[in-house]
């Protein structure tokens, strides 16, 4: 969502039905075969482990998942756990970034949550809605992170 500093517009890839899955999945995989140095950043192991399924389910070329391993970086584990402190009983994206201030558009946001929107969303696709508030909950997800992310920078610069 950032290139060198500069925002970009948020992009998505999205299976209206489980049947476009494999559609889906293999035009992440092109997206990750073309992206050159690049950092993708993730708040858990769950998007590895995500992707790992998918190239064994679709047989998808394992050399783009090994480098997209490469250029993974977990805010959670090898950031926040690493080198902060915070008052808080979970240091979950939602917890930390509310502590940042940023705030998410939907008033209940969360994976769970997304999941039971999606669900909803399957049993009558004619609400466009659930669709787009899943969207920007996701957009929000990634948002969080650029401003974890973002935070560390500048605590790091001023040091």
């Amino acid at each position: 969502m950032k290139d060198r500093g500069v925002e970009l517009p948020f992009q998505y890839l999205l299976a209206r039905q489980p049947d476009e899955e494999e559609q889906v999945a293999r035009e992440f995989w092109k997206f990750l075969e073309e992206t050159e140095d690049a950092a993708f950043y993730v708040y858990s192991a769950k998007e590895r482990s995500t992707l790992k399924h998918l190239m064994e389910r679709y047989s998808l070329d394992e050399s783009v998942f090994e480098r997209y391993v490469e250029q993974e970086y977990d805010l959670y584990s090898d950031l926040v756990v690493k080198y902060s402190d915070w008052p808080t009983y979970s240091y979950g994206i939602k917890q930390i970034a509310k502590l940042l201030r940023f705030e998410w558009r939907d008033p209940d946001p969360s994976g769970a949550n997304s999941i039971v929107w999606y669900n909803e969303y399957l049993q009558d696709p004619s609400h466009e809605d659930i669709l787009q508030r899943i969207l920007e909950y996701n957009e929000d997800d990634c948002r969080a992170m650029i401003a974890v992310t973002e935070y560390f920078t500048s605590r790091q610069a001023s040091a």
